[in-house]
């Protein structure tokens, strides 16, 4: 199994997992209202279980990596999920 420590794209789609030990309930929330937000140009959507939030999305334009820095998500803690 690989294990990739970024974002997934092959410029028409991308994923990413994030264990959410690593990311607290406020920053769930958040993240979930960036996906019901307008600035979610990309079709993001977001599944999750009791450890993971999974992102998908068919066309990667969008700059989801910066939201997450924006809410201080420590990036090296997402990884593609392929």
């Amino acid at each position: 199994m690989k294990l990739r420590t970024s974002f997934v794209s092959n410029s028409s789609s991308a994923s990413f997992i994030i264990p959410k030990r690593y990311i607290s309930p406020e920053q769930i929330e958040q993240i979930k209202a960036y996906i019901e937000s307008d600035r979610n140009d990309d079709g993001w959507e977001i599944t999750e279980n009791d450890q993971y939030l999974r992102g998908f999305t068919i066309m990667d334009n969008d700059a989801i990596g910066d939201f997450f820095r924006e809410i201080d998500v420590d990036t090296c803690f997402i990884h593609g999920d392929n």
